[in-house]
């Protein structure tokens, strides 16, 4: 098991090698890596799971499960939306092959105990990983006019909080601190 754990760690460390390859499309010559993106991911869905009402082991649980949902991507590297419309990749079956050491479902097993649907947990891991996506799209567009067209829109968002955050981000000053 420690060899299995061990091999999933060296893997999961091409993630910060993967960069998010729509961004090269859009015209940023160095784009933030898969990894960047999930660390920011899994703090906003921390964040939404709390607003939710969950508590901070059962949100950190949720986080902790976000920080993985493009884990794939290691084997997958990351295709964007264009590529997808050509290339199949099976992107569930990877992870489960990939991270079955790690026992995710007991993760869900203990949320359902709370009464927290796993179509829910998707939901706003989803959420997340789009109001990433928004966050992303704005600070790129300093750099290419582009980057506002992968904005995602607010009916994309599912859950009562991610609407509420994609408003708030939609109107936060990026560089508020200055």
């Amino acid at each position: 098991m420690l060899s299995e754990i061990s091999k999933l760690l060296v893997e999961l460390g091409a993630l910060k090698l993967t960069p998010r390859s729509g961004w090269l499309k859009a015209g940023i010559k160095i784009p933030e890596s898969v990894a960047e993106h999930s660390f920011r991911t899994a703090v906003i869905a921390y964040v939404l799971s709390k607003m939710e009402g969950m508590s901070g082991i059962e949100a950190g649980a949720v986080a902790f499960l976000t920080l993985l949902h493009d884990s794939h991507e290691a084997r997958t590297l990351d295709l964007h939306k264009l590529a997808k419309k050509y290339v199949k990749c099976d992107e569930e079956e990877v992870q489960k092959e990939q991270l079955k050491v790690l026992e995710l479902e007991k993760i869900y097993e203990e949320l359902e105990k709370s009464g927290i649907d796993k179509n829910y947990v998707k939901d706003i891991i989803k959420d997340s990983d789009r109001l990433e996506l928004l966050l992303q799209a704005r600070e790129y567009s300093a750099q290419s006019k582009l980057a506002k067209y992968f904005e995602p829109e607010k009916s994309e968002i599912k859950t009562k909080s991610g609407k509420l955050v994609f408003e708030s981000l939609k109107r936060v000053e990026l560089k508020w601190w200055e």
